[in-house]
């Protein structure tokens, strides 16, 4: 059990020091049902840090919100903004692990998506949005600072996803498809960290590349018509360019969702005596 345990731990260990350019976060996925709803959603993404007994730690959280409005049936807009707060990975500077970079990773991004969305059955919700966003990213380090940087990067993301809800509670899951590109990459101290980065034979310019990830995703809502617990955890699996995720990193997210309803300001509505709408 001892061994199983430890070989655990460095597994952990391994997937989240191989992160230098990508760190996962949650979907937007509202599943409105009906014209004039809305949600607001603040969340925070929990993240393990490595401790230096020299520097000390990082942030145990970093910080998300989504916004979400329907101005007609069927159609969604979306908005959200993704924060990472002082993520630390340990710097480890064995030649046997040079694709490890660590650091302390900070940056955020913003996205604007609009989609389609409808309800079937009872309770059963469908959606499907696409949109793009832009971020930054920057890494420093105490023991490697030849590998500082600070970098932008623009995003396209499409996704979809299934549910069931009512009032109360709502569960759901889908699948994300997002392609990220870099530019304006600033490194601190070493004019060729560009071409370096990758760590491949080739010396690729990491602004020449498109990184596309798969994330499928699972979410749940619970507590009360305007205000309820959320949940959601995902994993993120990279499909092209070279590795900058980590080996399938997963994530989860814990928050507040505040939901708006039309039907909430009709007489009865938010005493649960007035039956809601319904997409026809």
């Amino acid at each position: 059990m001892r061994v199983s345990a430890v070989l655990c731990c460095l597994l952990l260990c391994f997937i989240s020091c191989q992160q230098k350019l990508y760190f996962p976060d949650r979907a937007n996925t509202p599943m409105l049902t009906k014209a004039w709803e809305g949600k607001l959603i603040v969340a925070a993404k929990p993240q393990s840090n490595y401790y230096d007994s020299a520097y000390g730690g990082g942030s145990n959280a970093s910080l998300g919100m989504d916004v979400a409005f329907a101005p007609m049936n069927h159609l969604g807009l979306i908005g959200s903004y993704r924060s990472v707060h002082n993520r630390r990975i340990d710097e480890n500077v064995s030649p046997i692990f040079a694709d490890v970079y660590g650091g302390v990773f900070n940056g955020n991004r913003w996205e604007l998506g609009a989609g389609y969305f409808n309800t079937f059955g009872r309770k059963g919700r469908f959606e499907a949005y696409g949109g793009y966003g832009q971020g930054t990213l920057s890494r420093r380090g105490y023991y490697t600072p030849d590998r500082d940087f600070s970098t932008r990067y623009h995003r396209i993301f499409l996704q979809s996803a299934l549910g069931l809800g009512n009032d109360l509670f709502a569960s759901g899951g889908g699948l994300r498809i997002a392609s990220q590109q870099f530019f304006d990459f600033q490194p601190s101290n070493n004019p060729s960290l560009r071409y370096e980065i990758l760590n491949n034979q080739h010396n690729t310019d990491v602004q020449s590349v498109h990184f596309v990830f798969i994330e499928p995703f699972i979410n749940a809502e619970l507590g009360w018509k305007l205000i309820r617990f959320t949940a959601q955890v995902g994993i993120t699996l990279q499909v092209s360019g070279d590795n900058i995720a980590g080996n399938t990193p997963l994530y989860g997210s814990l928050g507040a969702c505040f939901h708006v309803d039309p039907d909430y300001f009709r007489p009865g509505g938010l005493s649960g005596k007035l039956r809601p709408r319904r997409i026809r």
